[in-house]
């Protein structure tokens, strides 16, 4: 959303509807009228929100501008993309993890790397909230519970196998590609 905000300021427009807004972020019209009456001084006006405000209270409200550490675990190809990807705005991708050492000493990124066991200890030493995890089904039920134990408060998961946390203090974003592909499919087919 902040993305979509940020690209209508540089077109120095200055107020936008939930309608508008929705057609270009993908999030339902009355989705965002409903969340962004929760943000505070927030105000819907006839011409729409101030796009300047609104993001604004949503940076503050979300303690968006605040630099996260994050950690990207598994380093195949995918893995590989995220650390190396030079945008992450306040979002510093402060260690990289993987099973295999071969592949660590080879990779050649300005990212440090380390083997997958040490996980927790790194986790903990470089203070990292939010992991990315790129691995192989059979690996998530040890990465997640070495990422728990080291203090990981988020996980943004492309592994091929879902997974909830009981842990109320933690947060899990399952992402399938596959599941995605189908639902935009599946857009296309009933737009026909």
């Amino acid at each position: 959303m902040i993305e979509s905000l940020e690209q209508l300021l540089s077109e120095s427009k200055e107020f936008i509807s939930s309608s508008r807004l929705s057609e270009i972020s993908g999030i339902p019209a009355h989705t965002i009228r409903k969340d962004v009456g929760f943000l505070s001084h927030v105000k819907s006006r006839s011409t729409g929100y101030n796009i300047k405000d609104l993001k604004s209270v949503i940076i503050k409200d979300f303690d968006l501008s605040r630099e996260r550490n994050i950690c990207v675990v598994g380093l195949g190809n995918l893995g590989t993309a995220i650390l190396n990807y030079p945008q992450f705005d306040n979002y510093k991708i402060t260690a990289g993890f993987d099973n295999n050492i071969n592949k660590i000493e080879l990779l050649n990124t300005k990212i440090e790397l380390f083997p997958a066991y040490a996980i927790e200890e790194i986790v903990k030493e470089r203070d990292i909230e939010l992991a990315i995890l790129t691995i192989p089904a059979s690996a998530v039920q040890i990465t997640v519970e070495r990422l728990e134990k080291g203090g990981i408060k988020g996980i943004i998961n492309f592994a091929p196998v879902s997974f909830h946390s009981s842990n109320k203090n933690f947060f899990v974003k399952n992402v399938s590609v596959l599941e995605e592909l189908k639902i935009l499919s599946s857009s296309i087919f009933l737009k026909k």
